[in-house]
Protein backbone atom coordinates (compact mmCIF):
# COMPACT_ATOMS: atom_id res chain seq x y z
CA UNK A 1 0.00 0.00 0.00
CA UNK A 2 1.51 3.30 -1.10
CA UNK A 3 1.77 6.30 1.16
CA UNK A 4 -0.25 9.41 0.40
CA UNK A 5 1.71 12.41 -0.83
CA UNK A 6 2.70 14.97 1.77
CA UNK A 7 1.16 18.42 1.34
CA UNK A 8 3.90 20.18 3.31
CA UNK A 9 6.44 19.76 6.08
CA UNK A 10 6.85 21.48 9.42
CA UNK A 11 8.88 24.18 7.62
CA UNK A 12 5.81 25.02 5.58
CA UNK A 13 3.60 24.92 8.65
CA UNK A 14 5.79 27.39 10.53
CA UNK A 15 5.80 29.67 7.48
CA UNK A 16 2.02 29.45 7.36
CA UNK A 17 1.74 30.39 11.02
CA UNK A 18 3.75 33.52 10.30
CA UNK A 19 2.08 34.38 6.98
CA UNK A 20 -0.22 32.33 4.77
CA UNK A 21 1.08 34.12 1.69
CA UNK A 22 4.61 32.98 2.55
CA UNK A 23 3.39 29.37 2.73
CA UNK A 24 1.66 29.71 -0.64
CA UNK A 25 4.76 31.15 -2.30
CA UNK A 26 6.95 28.52 -0.65
CA UNK A 27 4.81 25.72 -2.10
CA UNK A 28 3.89 27.14 -5.51
CA UNK A 29 6.58 29.74 -6.34
CA UNK A 30 9.67 28.46 -4.55
CA UNK A 31 12.01 30.01 -7.15
CA UNK A 32 10.92 33.50 -6.06
CA UNK A 33 12.70 33.19 -2.69
CA UNK A 34 15.30 35.76 -1.74
CA UNK A 35 18.92 34.53 -1.55
CA UNK A 36 19.63 33.03 1.88
CA UNK A 37 22.04 35.25 3.86
CA UNK A 38 25.39 33.68 4.73
CA UNK A 39 24.80 34.27 8.44
CA UNK A 40 21.57 32.29 8.33
CA UNK A 41 23.31 29.43 6.54
CA UNK A 42 25.89 29.37 9.33
CA UNK A 43 23.10 29.13 11.93
CA UNK A 44 21.55 26.24 10.01
CA UNK A 45 24.91 24.45 10.00
CA UNK A 46 25.41 25.08 13.72
CA UNK A 47 21.95 23.75 14.51
CA UNK A 48 22.56 20.63 12.45
CA UNK A 49 25.92 19.95 14.13
CA UNK A 50 24.43 20.42 17.59
CA UNK A 51 21.54 18.13 16.73
CA UNK A 52 24.00 15.36 15.92
CA UNK A 53 25.90 16.00 19.15
CA UNK A 54 22.71 15.83 21.21
CA UNK A 55 22.23 12.23 20.12
CA UNK A 56 24.87 11.35 22.70
CA UNK A 57 22.15 11.88 25.31
CA UNK A 58 20.37 8.85 23.79
CA UNK A 59 23.15 6.73 22.29
CA UNK A 60 23.01 3.58 20.15
CA UNK A 61 19.96 4.69 18.18
CA UNK A 62 19.23 4.06 14.49
CA UNK A 63 19.15 6.84 11.91
CA UNK A 64 16.05 6.93 9.69
CA UNK A 65 17.08 10.01 7.67
CA UNK A 66 15.89 9.94 4.04
CA UNK A 67 18.51 9.60 1.30
CA UNK A 68 16.89 12.60 -0.41
CA UNK A 69 14.42 15.23 0.77
CA UNK A 70 11.80 14.02 -1.73
CA UNK A 71 12.13 10.37 -0.70
CA UNK A 72 10.28 10.83 2.56
CA UNK A 73 8.03 7.82 1.90
CA UNK A 74 11.03 5.51 2.20
CA UNK A 75 11.95 7.12 5.52
CA UNK A 76 8.40 6.72 6.84
CA UNK A 77 8.41 3.04 5.87
CA UNK A 78 11.86 2.52 7.38
CA UNK A 79 10.77 4.18 10.63
CA UNK A 80 7.80 1.82 10.90
CA UNK A 81 10.13 -1.11 10.25
CA UNK A 82 12.52 -0.04 13.02
CA UNK A 83 9.65 0.31 15.50
CA UNK A 84 8.28 -3.12 14.56
CA UNK A 85 11.76 -4.61 15.04
CA UNK A 86 11.87 -3.29 18.60
CA UNK A 87 14.39 -0.48 18.10
CA UNK A 88 13.90 1.85 21.07
CA UNK A 89 15.81 4.96 19.93
CA UNK A 90 15.48 6.43 16.45
CA UNK A 91 17.06 9.59 15.04
CA UNK A 92 15.12 11.52 12.37
CA UNK A 93 12.14 9.20 12.71
CA UNK A 94 9.69 10.05 9.91
CA UNK A 95 5.92 10.20 10.23
CA UNK A 96 3.22 11.19 7.74
CA UNK A 97 -0.29 12.10 8.87
CA UNK A 98 -2.98 14.46 7.58
CA UNK A 99 -0.73 15.36 4.65
CA UNK A 100 2.11 16.56 6.89
CA UNK A 101 5.58 15.00 6.99
CA UNK A 102 7.74 15.45 10.10
CA UNK A 103 11.12 14.15 11.19
CA UNK A 104 11.71 13.74 14.92
CA UNK A 105 15.24 14.65 16.02
CA UNK A 106 15.19 11.98 18.71
CA UNK A 107 12.45 9.44 19.41
CA UNK A 108 13.01 7.03 22.27
CA UNK A 109 10.89 4.50 24.12
CA UNK A 110 10.49 4.87 27.87
CA UNK A 111 8.63 2.56 30.30
CA UNK A 112 5.68 4.98 30.14
CA UNK A 113 5.61 5.18 26.33
CA UNK A 114 7.43 6.89 23.49
CA UNK A 115 9.12 10.26 24.05
CA UNK A 116 9.87 12.91 21.45
CA UNK A 117 12.83 15.27 21.76
CA UNK A 118 13.32 18.27 19.49
CA UNK A 119 16.86 19.71 19.60
CA UNK A 120 17.41 23.48 19.36
CA UNK A 121 20.80 25.22 19.39
CA UNK A 122 19.38 28.16 21.32
CA UNK A 123 19.42 29.17 24.97
CA UNK A 124 15.77 30.26 24.78
CA UNK A 125 12.67 28.27 23.89
CA UNK A 126 10.65 30.50 21.59
CA UNK A 127 6.96 30.18 20.74
CA UNK A 128 7.98 29.00 17.27
CA UNK A 129 9.96 26.13 18.79
CA UNK A 130 6.90 25.14 20.81
CA UNK A 131 4.72 25.26 17.69
CA UNK A 132 7.28 23.13 15.87
CA UNK A 133 7.18 20.51 18.62
CA UNK A 134 3.38 20.60 18.85
CA UNK A 135 3.05 19.90 15.13
CA UNK A 136 5.35 16.87 15.44
CA UNK A 137 3.29 15.67 18.41
CA UNK A 138 0.11 16.03 16.35
CA UNK A 139 1.49 14.07 13.39
CA UNK A 140 3.15 11.32 15.45
CA UNK A 141 0.09 10.81 17.67
CA UNK A 142 -2.13 10.86 14.62
CA UNK A 143 0.04 8.20 13.02
CA UNK A 144 -0.92 5.85 15.84
CA UNK A 145 2.25 5.78 17.94
CA UNK A 146 1.82 5.74 21.72
CA UNK A 147 3.57 9.09 22.19
CA UNK A 148 3.41 10.15 25.85
CA UNK A 149 6.08 12.84 26.19
CA UNK A 150 7.27 15.76 24.08
CA UNK A 151 10.25 17.88 25.10
CA UNK A 152 12.75 20.38 23.76
CA UNK A 153 16.48 19.96 24.34
CA UNK A 154 18.06 23.40 24.32
CA UNK A 155 21.23 25.12 25.44
CA UNK A 156 21.89 26.45 28.91
CA UNK A 157 23.74 29.37 27.32
CA UNK A 158 25.02 30.31 23.85
CA UNK A 159 27.63 27.93 22.52
CA UNK A 160 31.31 28.76 22.96
CA UNK A 161 33.74 28.06 20.11
CA UNK A 162 35.17 25.06 21.97
CA UNK A 163 31.82 23.48 22.81
CA UNK A 164 32.81 20.22 21.08
CA UNK A 165 35.23 19.59 23.95
CA UNK A 166 32.46 19.73 26.58
CA UNK A 167 30.22 16.95 27.78
CA UNK A 168 26.78 17.18 26.20
CA UNK A 169 25.11 16.96 29.63
CA UNK A 170 26.83 20.18 30.67
CA UNK A 171 25.51 22.08 27.65
CA UNK A 172 21.83 21.18 27.66
CA UNK A 173 18.55 21.56 29.44
CA UNK A 174 15.44 19.51 28.73
CA UNK A 175 12.09 21.31 28.87
CA UNK A 176 8.86 19.29 28.89
CA UNK A 177 6.08 20.68 26.66
CA UNK A 178 3.78 17.68 26.58
CA UNK A 179 0.90 19.61 28.11
CA UNK A 180 1.34 22.47 25.61
CA UNK A 181 1.28 20.00 22.72
CA UNK A 182 -1.83 18.29 24.05
CA UNK A 183 -3.65 21.58 24.58
CA UNK A 184 -2.91 22.75 21.02
CA UNK A 185 -3.83 19.51 19.26
CA UNK A 186 -7.23 20.69 18.00
CA UNK A 187 -5.90 24.13 17.05
CA UNK A 188 -3.22 22.52 14.88
CA UNK A 189 -5.86 20.42 13.14
CA UNK A 190 -7.73 23.64 12.28
CA UNK A 191 -4.51 25.33 11.12
CA UNK A 192 -3.74 22.49 8.74
CA UNK A 193 -7.23 22.56 7.27
CA UNK A 194 -6.96 26.31 6.65
CA UNK A 195 -3.52 25.95 5.07
CA UNK A 196 -4.66 23.14 2.77
CA UNK A 197 -7.64 25.19 1.61
CA UNK A 198 -5.33 28.11 0.91
CA UNK A 199 -2.89 26.00 -1.10
CA UNK A 200 -5.72 24.68 -3.27
CA UNK A 201 -6.57 28.17 -4.52
CA UNK A 202 -5.48 29.25 -8.03
CA UNK A 203 -4.09 32.64 -7.01
CA UNK A 204 -1.55 34.05 -4.58
CA UNK A 205 -3.47 35.38 -1.55
CA UNK A 206 -3.71 39.14 -1.16
CA UNK A 207 -1.94 39.81 2.14
CA UNK A 208 -0.39 43.21 2.80
CA UNK A 209 3.15 43.56 4.06
CA UNK A 210 3.59 44.34 7.75
CA UNK A 211 5.34 43.33 10.95
CA UNK A 212 4.74 39.67 10.11
CA UNK A 213 7.29 40.03 7.29
CA UNK A 214 10.12 40.16 9.82
CA UNK A 215 8.61 38.62 12.99
CA UNK A 216 9.47 36.11 14.27
CA UNK A 217 11.81 35.61 11.29
CA UNK A 218 12.63 37.65 8.17
CA UNK A 219 10.47 36.20 5.40
CA UNK A 220 12.09 34.50 2.39
CA UNK A 221 9.83 36.41 0.01
CA UNK A 222 10.23 40.03 1.15
CA UNK A 223 11.90 40.93 -2.14
CA UNK A 224 9.05 39.50 -4.19
CA UNK A 225 6.31 41.11 -2.11
CA UNK A 226 8.06 44.49 -2.21
CA UNK A 227 8.24 44.39 -6.01
CA UNK A 228 4.65 43.19 -6.38
CA UNK A 229 2.99 45.96 -4.37
CA UNK A 230 1.83 47.39 -7.70
CA UNK A 231 0.20 45.57 -9.46
CA UNK A 232 -1.31 43.54 -6.62
CA UNK A 233 0.11 40.06 -6.11
CA UNK A 234 -3.32 38.44 -6.09
CA UNK A 235 -3.47 38.94 -9.87
CA UNK A 236 -0.76 36.33 -10.41
CA UNK A 237 -1.50 32.70 -11.12
CA UNK A 238 0.41 29.67 -9.96
CA UNK A 239 3.25 28.40 -12.15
Amino acid sequence: MSLKKAVFSKTGYIKGKQCLKALYLYKHHYSLRDPIPTERLKRFSLGSDFGILARELFPFGRDASPTHVHRYAESVTFTKKLIQEGITTIYEAAFLFDGIIVYADILTKLPSGWALYEVKSSAKVSLVYQQDLALQYYVIKGSGLDLQHASIIHLKEPLAEDYQDQEIDSLCLVADYTEYCHENYVAIEKDIKEMKNLLARPRIPAIEMGDHCITPYPCDFIGFCTKQCNPPAEGLFKE
